[in-house]
C-alpha cells in the first residue's frame, strides 16, 4: 500500500508532535543536578543535621527526605511536593570549612531575614 516514505512522510507531523509533546513532559530533562546532600534547619546552627535527596532546577534547590530518591531515578518524575524549597537567584554560595562537615557550603542572600 504505502511505502515506508511515504507513510512516514504522512506520519511525521503527528509522530514528531507526539515525540516532543513527551520529551516535555518528562521533567527530569530540565534538572540540572541532583543527589543527596546533609542540611542543617536553617536558623538553627546547634541542630542536627538530616540527610536530604536535592534537585536543582531552574535556579531553586529543592529537597525532599532521602527516600525520593528512589523515586525519582525509577521514575524520573519530579515530585511537585518537596519538604522544602531555597531560591539560588541572587545568592552567594561559598564554601565553609567551620560547620563540622566535609565539603560544606553555605548560602546567602542579602535581603533574607529570619522570623523569631
Amino acid at each position: 500500500m504505502f511505502s515506508s516514505a511515504s507513510r512516514n512522510s504522512l506520519l511525521s507531523p503527528w509522530s514528531s508532535m507526539e515525540q516532543s509533546d513527551t520529551e516535555a513532559l518528562d521533567i527530569s530533562t530540565k534538572v540540572q543536578i541532583h543527589g543527596v546532600l546533609w542540611k542543617r534547619p536553617f536558623g538553627r546552627p546547634s541542630a542536627k543535621w538530616s540527610r536530604r535527596f536535592f534537585i536543582i532546577k531552574d535556579s531553586f534547590l529543592l529537597y525532599y527526605a532521602e527516600n525520593e530518591k528512589r523515586n525519582f531515578e525509577a521514575n524520573r518524575c519530579l515530585n511537585i511536593h518537596p519538604k522544602g524549597v531555597i531560591p539560588l537567584g541572587g545568592c552567594v554560595v561559598s564554601a565553609s570549612e567551620n560547620l563540622g562537615m566535609p565539603f560544606a557550603i553555605e548560602i546567602h542572600l542579602e535581603d533574607f531575614c529570619v522570623r523569631k
